[in-house]
């Protein structure tokens, strides 16, 4: 898993969140933009799409209200 905190800044449908403290040392003092989007108590993030192991791929996160 991955795991960091930060200040964030949402706009036009993606958040930017500034890393402060991280698992992974080198995203400290760097930003991680997520794609964002809301359906009812949903909230879902997720990465543009990247290359893993040869094949584009997307991390996606999501949350709903208990």
């Amino acid at each position: 898993y991955f795991s960091y905190c930060g200040t964030y800044e949402y706009s036009d449908g993606e958040v930017t969140h500034r890393v402060e403290l991280s698992l992974m040392p080198n995203w400290i003092g760097g930003e991680q933009v997520r794609l964002v989007s809301f359906d009812g108590d949903t909230v879902t993030l997720a990465t543009r799409p990247m290359p893993v192991g040869g094949r584009r791929q997307t991390a996606t996160l999501v949350w709903q209200r208990a």
